[in-house]
């Protein structure tokens, strides 16, 4: 995710940048104590990123949506 992404996010989200960053930490920490492995996602101008994207990158983006859904605020 660029730094421009994150600042829409967070504006999106009405919270701050420091506090998706923090709930996206804690979020891997649970994953990972469940034995589940967290990939670091490589960035599509990366010499890795040409190689295609894999399941890694399918499971990062699923878990950033998870992560954005539960911090979106519920209206009535």
């Amino acid at each position: 995710m660029s730094v421009d992404q994150l600042y829409m996010a967070a504006e999106i989200l009405e919270c701050s940048i420091t506090d998706i960053v923090e709930q996206a930490e804690n979020l891997k920490l649970q994953l990972v104590g469940v034995d589940v492995g967290v990939v670091a996602n490589t960035r599509g101008n990366s010499t890795s990123g040409k190689r295609g994207v894999g399941a890694g990158a399918f499971l990062a983006g699923a878990a950033l949506g998870a992560l954005i859904m539960a911090a979106t605020p519920k209206k009535p």
